[in-house]
């Protein structure tokens, strides 16, 4: 359980030609796909500014005419020895220097000549400087290959700005304490790459940009859940008015990304084991605690016959019921009485969905067809499953487990409520201890040790020596405690991992 699928990454890796790296294999998996993606990992896991530099490069050259406005600051390209403002553009073109010798120049037009960024001029070299690195890094040669209509929209923190190397022009735009849009560059050339602290920044920033009203976005990547766990549904809003026609969600929060229209991310899970596989970490070998229920086995088995029959008998399809079977394998809880509540209504909505599904294909054939002579039968035999599965579970193995669980890790939509009901667990145990007289008054506070301290108490193993078992998802736990216990749930079994 919870190994690195090594032969299938390695096949990747072979298949692309790139080294054993978490972050080149993310790269392959973006330059390979158009589709919206959602990598759920640790952004600190990944150099995610190698990631931007490359996509940047494969920047298309497609939207380049650039409208030069009056206020603008220019400078020629092949030979960038002054910086001028545009004074006027008609009806003749009227440049004047930047600095204080108020040079002016009438060319005739600014074919020869570059935009400049609002970035703090100190030197002149610096121009030069970013000019010829650009020149290399991008194969730039004309004045259309500078102008950078189509940018990479990154919504990140000002550190992965700052890690981006100088060749490559960027801005990272925020808002100061007035709540005023700042723009900072890191190049006097126009932005390849826009940084925006929060995506709510994006108007604003196109309306202070040189150029704004030009650029273009096709790939835009949130880095960190904060960035996009809270703003779905603006993200939706912009994604459909097209202001971006790619997204890529770096962040370790699992969740269900729902762009509307059907568009869900293409998902991967980035797992500890295959994290420690690309770091070269040893991972523990588990051990499975196998929970046989044969009688559930038998009941399920007994209800896919049944299904079947009806299905052949009629030549009809029912197989959309038998989700309420994948149901019952994460639906448990701590608390036995939660887990049978669950299951009731479980129980409940499968009447309902089963009768629904009998007036859909039977009710469409025979108008007058008796639905009790397959609802009840396939009811009882649905109940025979929900009896199997509260009599021999997984909450019946925690609660006489003799041995002290350090972390019980689930996945992580289970963790908050198992959290709570494991809460309620440790504050009934504390008042479980009684007195008998007062002279047991003064022993009060060792029986309470006594008792948490007792393997034979229910719950021991997550509440013992006063101490909660911690309760994660897969993604927060990790194996490089080989010292602690832990319990895994997984679907059809629970894992133990001890020294």
């Amino acid at each position: 359980m919870l190994k690195a699928p090594e032969t299938y990454l390695n096949s990747i890796l072979s298949n692309a030609e790139i080294e054993k790296d978490l972050t080149k294999i993310n790269l392959h998996f973006i330059l390979k796909s158009n589709k919206n993606l959602h990598f759920i990992v640790e952004e600190k896991e990944l150099d995610v500014a190698e990631i931007i530099s490359n996509l940047c490069q494969q920047l298309t050259a497609l939207n380049n005419r650039f409208d030069f406005k009056v206020g603008q600051r220019v400078i020629l390209l092949k030979q960038p020895r002054f910086v001028f403002v545009i004074d006027r553009l008609s009806p003749k073109i009227i440049l004047r220097s930047y600095d204080a010798n108020k040079t002016v120049n009438y060319p005739q037009n600014l074919i020869d000549y570059i935009a400049l960024s609002n970035y703090d001029i100190q030197r002149i070299g610096i121009i030069q400087n970013r000019i010829n690195d650009y020149i290399e890094r991008f194969g730039a040669e004309k004045q259309s290959d500078f102008v950078n209509n189509e940018k990479l929209l990154i919504i990140a923190n000002q550190n992965i700005f700052k890690a981006i190397p100088k060749e490559y022009p960027s801005c990272f735009v925020s808002e100061n304490k007035n709540g005023n849009t700042e723009i900072e560059y890191n190049s006097p050339l126009l932005a390849k790459i826009c940084f925006l602290k929060n995506i709510n920044l994006l108007d604003s920033y196109l309306q202070k940009e040189i150029n704004g009203d030009q650029v273009k976005f096709n790939t835009c990547i949130f880095v960190g859940s904060s960035k996009y766990e809270n703003s779905i549904s603006i993200i939706r809003n912009y994604y459909n008015q097209r202001k971006f026609r790619r997204i890529i969600f770096i962040g370790e929060k699992d969740n269900k990304i729902d762009l509307g229209n059907n568009q869900v991310p293409l998902r991967w899970k980035w797992t500890i084991p295959e994290l420690n596989y690309f770091n070269n970490k040893k991972n523990l070998q588990h051990k499975p605690i196998i929970i046989h229920n044969s009688e559930l086995e038998k009941a399920i088995t007994d209800f896919y016959q049944a299904i079947r029959e009806i299905e052949s008998k009629h030549t009809i399809g029912l197989k959309s019921i038998l989700r309420f079977i994948r149901r019952l394998y994460y639906d448990w809880n701590l608390k036995q009485e939660t887990t049978f509540s669950k299951l009731r209504q479980i129980q409940v909505e499968f009447d309902i969905a089963l009768k629904q599904l009998l007036i859909e294909t039977l009710g469409n054939i025979f108008p007058d067809f008796d639905f009790d002579e397959y609802q009840k039968p396939l009811s009882a035999k649905f109940a025979e499953i929900l009896n199997t599965v509260s009599s021999n579970n997984k909450t019946e193995k925690l609660k006489t487990y003799q041995s002290k669980i350090d972390q019980l890790v689930l996945p992580s939509f289970m963790c908050n409520v198992n959290k709570i009901e494991l809460n309620q667990i440790f504050n009934q145990t504390q008042h479980k201890t009684s007195v008998h007289g007062t002279q047991d008054i003064g022993k009060l506070e060792s029986m309470k040790e006594q008792s948490f301290s007792n393997p034979n108490r229910s719950y021991y193993s997550l509440t013992a020596n006063q101490s909660k078992t911690e309760i994660v998802s897969f993604s927060k736990s990790d194996d490089t405690n080989e010292d602690k216990e832990k319990v895994i749930s997984s679907i059809m079994e629970a894992a133990k991992l001890k020294n």
